[in-house]
């Protein structure tokens, strides 16, 4: 059996991959939501983000420079440190992710904390 076709060419012959990828089965909208959760939680500098949501520094990278250009972070640098916080749009984005998830469990879930976004719905 020629498995050469298989693993990995996908990578190499879309146009960008890793916005199409699904990663420990997270999404993208997933995984976007996740560090601004993360956010909301209290990280606020790169490194704190990238191990409360279990990222590599690249694709965090990549997702905080697309959160800021679409509005749902800020950013400022101090001593050569960049710390985000969430925007209004981000947390928007955020009760609306919270409030499909509370759709989506059964009634006899409904007790179950889905983290700080609790607080925000």
């Amino acid at each position: 059996m020629n498995n050469s076709a298989g693993i990995g060419q996908s990578d190499q012959t879309s146009d960008a991959p890793h916005l199409h990828r699904v990663v420990r089965g997270r999404s993208l909208p997933e995984i976007r939501v996740d560090i601004l959760r993360a956010i909301l939680e209290g990280a606020q500098r790169s490194t704190d983000i990238m191990e409360k949501t279990d990222l590599s520094w690249v694709p965090l990278l990549d997702n905080l420079t697309s959160l800021s250009i679409g509005g749902f972070l800020s950013q400022e640098t101090a001593s050569k440190r960049k710390t985000y916080s969430v925007t209004k749009k981000g947390i928007e984005m955020v009760r609306a992710r919270l409030s499909q998830l509370r759709e989506a469990l059964p009634a006899s879930t409904t007790g179950i904390d889905v983290g700080v976004g609790a607080s925000l719905l």
